[in-house]
Formats: structure tokens, C-alpha cells, sequence
């Protein structure tokens, strides 16, 4: 059943003291965590990528620009990562606190943040250049393009990633603010970040590709992507085989259903 966002305080309230395992209660957490972001950030003159996208919004909207806001992205990690393992009712309390604050955000101010900078004392994430996984926030065209993106690791800071190889620069007109864009093999050079003839961008990597789909771009003929969209538009036909299998089946279950009549 939907939750209305004026019935979370007192949802809350009984969570806290509630007698469950702490593993049910940090379920609940994660629940209402999510919930809370989505509804803080549901106007209809925005739309969101992928929650990275909407959750960086609530972040610029609320917590622009300070230390509460670290501490709120180290709890939106420890949610995605920790949170469904985690036992300490330490962590209990200053999620439970966290989300208090988060229900009345529109209301609230950095000033009351009810808990102490719990999730973000911990250590910080470093960059691994192997397969570093960002929220793009903007696209800088020149001679080399740089693309500026978030770690979503770390939500909070910006990384700038010079696009060396030329057979990558048409990436500057097909990259907008809020993909979700995993880079493979990127390297240092002169301390900077640099994306090279071995690197591989992957755009928007939670989209599950049909390897089907791609094959049937392919005939005699040449390749086409349109034939995908062709496959789409017509009715399957049944052939031969496919005929055969539906007959066989068809006649296999009367045989169980009324054997006399094939004796």
C-alpha cells in the first residue's frame, strides 16, 4: 500500500521502538529511504535518469554545498551497500535520525541536523581508473573534450575526465547531465584524468542488452539497425518445427487426459 509522506513521522516513531530485529528495522529503513528521496524530488517539470540523478537533485536542493551534505551521500552509500548486513545499533540510531530530518526537508535546514557526521567519518572511497562508475554533470567541449561527472561513490565532489582519443569525441554531443556512464581503463597522465585509445565508455550500463536483438541487425544483405525496429512491427510466423512441437504437445497432453482414446 502507498505511503503518503504526512504519515512517516508517526511511522517512524514506531520503528524506533519497535522490538523487531535490527535487520527488519534497517529493511524498513532502506523503504522509507528511498521513499522519502522520490517524494521530495516528484515535480512534474523534472524528470530523472536513474536515481543517481534524482538523488543528487535532493542533494542540491536541501544540503547545497556543505558537510551535512557529505554526510547524506555517506548514508545513501551505507544504504545501498551495508545496510541490509549491518547490526549496530549505533548505525540504527543515526539512520533513524537521518531520515527524521529527511521527512520535513523542505521544512528543515542544515542548522537542526539532528545527528553527528556518523556514515561520513568512515573511510573515504578512493578512485579506481579500472572502472570508475559516474553521474555526468557536464560536457566542456574543445580540442579535447572534458567530461566533469560524480564518482557515485561520492556524490558530492567532481571529477574532470580529458577525452585524449579522437575516435571518442563524438561523445560530446550524445552526453547529458544525469547519465549514468561507466568508464573502463582510464590512466594518469601529468595528474590529471584521461581517457585513451584503451579505454572503454560504456552509457547508461544498467540497460540490459538483448544480444538477440543486435544479432538480427545483421544479414546477408548488410547491417541495418532498423531491421530491429522492422522485427517489432511484424506478426512472427510459425514455421515448420514450431508447428511440429505445438502438434506433438497438443496430442501429449490428450494422451494423459484420455488414454482409453488411444488404446
Amino acid at each position: 500500500m502507498p505511503i503518503d509522506l504526512k504519515d512517516l513521522p508517526s511511522i517512524l516513531q514506531k520503528l524506533k521502538i519497535s522490538s523487531d530485529p535490527l535487520s527488519e528495522k534497517f529493511e524498513e529503513i532502506i523503504r522509507i529511504f528511498y521513499l522519502i528521496v522520490n517524494e521530495h524530488t516528484s515535480d512534474d517539470w523534472v524528470s530523472f535518469k536513474n536515481f543517481y540523478a534524482r538523488f543528487k537533485f535532493f542533494l542540491n536542493r536541501y544540503l547545497p554545498n556543505s558537510a551535512y551534505n557529505k554526510e547524506l551521500d555517506a548514508f545513501r552509500k551505507f544504504i545501498r551497500f551495508e545496510a541490509r548486513n549491518c547490526s549496530d545499533s549505533k548505525a540504527f540510531e543515526h539512520a533513524w535520525n537521518i531520515l527524521h530530518w529527511m521527512v520535513n526537508a523542505d521544512k528543515s535546514s542544515k542548522e537542526n541536523w539532528p545527528s553527528s557526521f556518523f556514515f561520513s567519518s568512515k573511510n573515504k572511497p578512493t578512485i579506481t581508473l579500472d572502472h570508475l562508475t559516474t553521474l555526468i554533470d557536464q560536457v566542456i567541449p574543445g580540442i579535447h573534450p572534458t567530461i566533469c561527472v560524480h564518482d557515485i561513490d561520492d556524490l558530492t565532489s567532481i571529477i574532470k575526465i580529458q577525452i585524449q582519443n579522437p575516435a571518442l569525441h563524438y561523445l560530446e554531443k550524445i552526453l547529458k547531465k544525469g547519465h549514468l556512464v561507466k568508464f573502463l581503463n582510464l590512466e594518469s597522465i601529468n595528474n590529471g584524468i584521461v581517457a585513451t585509445a584503451q579505454t572503454l565508455i560504456v552509457i547508461e550500463p544498467d540497460f540490459l542488452m538483448d544480444a538477440s536483438a543486435i544479432g538480427s541487425c545483421f544479414h546477408q544483405n548488410g547491417a541495418n539497425s532498423n531491421y530491429y525496429f522492422l522485427n517489432k512491427l511484424t506478426k512472427s510466423l510459425p514455421n515448420e518445427p514450431a508447428f511440429k512441437g505445438i502438434l506433438i504437445g497438443q496430442i501429449l497432453d490428450e494422451m494423459i487426459r484420455n488414454p482409453k482414446c488411444f488404446e
